[in-house]
């Protein structure tokens, strides 16, 4: 059986936001949503030993945003 890779994209995904995604039929996928807020992406990598990791949940992934970015290495 040859695995089918899927391509989606839905541009009314939510209010303000629109989602892409790929699964490539072996457990492999990831998802980028797009809002005026930034972008978030999502993988899965079904061979990767972090799919073992335990994070935090919350009830609402949408309910609150990560912390700002820091510039590292200030440009002098």
């Amino acid at each position: 059986m040859a695995l089918e890779r899927r391509y989606s994209m839905n541009a009314g995904w939510a209010e303000g936001e629109e989602m892409a995604s790929t699964r490539n039929g072996s457990g492999d996928e990831y998802s980028i949503v797009f809002s005026a807020a930034g972008v978030y992406v999502r993988g899965f990598d079904h061979e990767s030993a972090a799919r073992f990791a335990t994070l935090p949940s919350t009830s609402n992934p949408r309910s609150g945003s990560p912390p700002p970015l820091t510039d590292q290495h200030p440009r002098s």
